[in-house]
């Protein structure tokens, strides 16, 4: 990804917007030169509200992804340290590892490919690729 612009779609939620609901969490795609990359993490279970020690993990991912995408267009993508979007973010790098394991995955993040993989499996085995 090194010197790839990023043209960001972000939502209400990394925008700076507050959320509908503390339970809900962000979505947001990545457009860049090789495709359409999304990141979001899917809500929890219906009749299964988060607790508290998930709402701060989920803010704090938040709020590192938010500070990343900014810094990466502010700086580029080559020009940004995990450390300086750790200290952005407010957080340590060890923290900023616990939720990202490279700085490529706060872009490339996506909770919803378990989900597509399942759906995608689901499909009946007639099925063409097409359809």
């Amino acid at each position: 990804m090194q010197g790839m612009d990023l043209a960001l779609l972000v939502s209400p939620a990394l925008a700076g917007a507050r959320p509908h609901c503390g339970g809900c969490r962000p979505r947001m795609s990545a457009v860049s030169g090789a495709g359409i990359i999304a990141m979001s993490s899917a809500e929890p279970p219906p009749g299964l509200a988060p607790g508290l020690r998930e709402r701060k993990k989920t803010r704090t991912r938040i709020a590192i992804q938010r500070q990343a995408i900014r810094l990466f267009l502010d700086q580029g993508y080559a020009g940004t340290t995990v450390e300086q979007i750790a200290a952005a973010a407010e957080v340590s790098p060890s923290t900023f590892f616990r939720y990202f394991p490279t700085k490529e995955d706060v872009v490339i993040r996506d909770d919803y490919d378990r989900l597509m993989l399942d759906a995608f499996r689901a499909q009946p085995r007639e099925l063409t690729p097409v359809q």
